[in-house]
């Protein structure tokens, strides 16, 4: 039986299951910024940018990801975070999150669609960067 504080997680992309897991707090990347999730939360949906998801589990340990955009759920103390990529901050080399940062600065912005790719990378990097320090 699941603990009274607690409430089930589930992190998916279109190739896998990432994560299933008891979680107490949730914290997630909306696309204007991070949103916190507990237990008996008003069900709602939220779209999410790319950034940190951290979720503080019921054995108290920590789980972090890089998510990249997606949506959020959370309705009868479920929740569920659909992404197209999730990467565990563990996975992630900092030299590669310096590299990605130099590549997303580099991207010009002269048309709206690129103004938005180069943004979308930005936040991408800079989220990695913070998760491999």
């Amino acid at each position: 039986m699941a603990d009274p504080k607690s409430f089930h997680c589930s992190l998916v992309t279109p190739e896998q299951s990432v994560l299933e897991a008891e979680a107490v707090y949730a914290e997630a990347p909306g696309h204007d910024g991070q949103i916190g999730l507990m237990r008996d939360r008003a069900p709602m949906v939220v779209k999410m940018g790319p950034g940190k998801l951290r979720l503080e589990l019921i054995d108290g340990s920590e789980k972090r990801y890089l998510i990249d955009g997606g949506f959020a759920q959370m309705t009868d103390n479920k929740l569920t975070l659909l992404s197209e990529r999730a990467l565990d901050a563990e996975q992630i080399d900092p030299d590669q999150a310096r590299a990605a940062l130099a590549e997303a600065q580099a991207l010009r912005g002269e048309t709206e669609d690129q103004f938005e790719k180069r943004q979308h990378d930005l936040a991408y990097a800079r989220a990695m960067i913070e998760l491999a320090g």
